[in-house]
């Protein structure tokens, strides 16, 4: 295996078309199936336009929808205020890429995303969206770097025999403080207030040996399948079960869904 090592750099520090051996600053974001618990799920339910998504109509609020076509976005983190979310060519430019640098950086995330989408579909995961980062290595060849198929930087799918749809991926967590609900709001309301003092923002609470074990097994159950492929799709489906009735489980208690309504 070749490792190339690369420089973490701020805009100020590339010279466009000559710095190389530098992580390029764009999270390269990609979209292949719309999760109720995404931010563009709600838009689209709310207002945005479907069609501009290849889509006839908006989703039902608890519809998973697969794409026609895998979607980009791109980001930062190295502004203040967080994530930035600017155009291909903007970012593109800031980031010191020139001439087809910028099409090669989409072709391969979507590349990238079709490649992870068939080896998960081996042991019977969707993949929804996730991100890459990139390199731009020797002879300004874009190099897939920081962490590519894992677990964390990615939404996996996996659907029941009942049809069901269960997320496997870090949003198992997300969704039980959705249900909780009492944390995210006042988180939210910390934000509005606070908008630039972390520190004044409340710390999660403890959800219980039960949801850490959800979480795990969601983890372990990811990394088993795009380890071990059709031999992980057993272990896979029971994790996928456990979650789901895990899930339910808190729904009873708090009477409030995934999506922070009350059930």
């Amino acid at each position: 295996m070749e490792i190339h090592l690369a420089r973490m750099l701020g805009y100020d520090q590339i010279e466009p078309g000559k710095t190389t051996g530098y992580r390029v600053p764009i999270e390269c974001v990609f979209t292949k199936v719309v999760t109720p618990a995404s931010s563009l799920h709600r838009r689209l339910r709310t207002g945005e336009n479907p069609a501009y998504y290849g889509l006839d109509t908006r989703p039902h609020k608890d519809e998973v929808v697969f794409l026609p076509e895998t979607i980009t976005t791109w980001s930062t983190k190295i502004e203040a205020g967080g994530d930035v979310y600017r155009t291909l060519k903007e970012m593109a430019k800031a980031g010191g890429l020139v001439g087809r640098e910028a099409n090669r950086l989409k072709e391969l995330t979507i590349a990238g995303a079709e490649a992870l989408s068939m080896e998960a579909a081996k042991a019977g995961l969707v993949l929804a969206d996730g991100k890459f980062e990139f390199v731009l290595g020797p002879g300004r060849n874009l190099l897939f770097a920081d962490s590519v198929y894992t677990w964390d930087e990615n939404r996996w799918l996996y659907q029941l025999p009942n049809y069901r749809w269960v997320d496997l991926s870090k949003q198992v967590a997300r969704n039980a403080y959705n249900i909780q609900g009492e944390w995210k709001r006042a988180l939210k309301e910390a934000q509005k207030q606070y908008p630039q003092d972390k520190s004044r923002w409340p710390s999660p609470p403890d959800m219980g040996e039960d949801v850490r074990e959800l979480f795990a097994r969601a983890s372990a159950a990811v990394r088993f399948a795009l380890t071990d492929g059709r031999e992980a799709e057993h272990f896979v489906k029971d994790v996928a079960q456990r979650v789901a009735d895990g899930l339910d489980r808190l729904k009873d208690k708090y009477h409030r869904d995934e999506l922070e309504e009350e059930v």
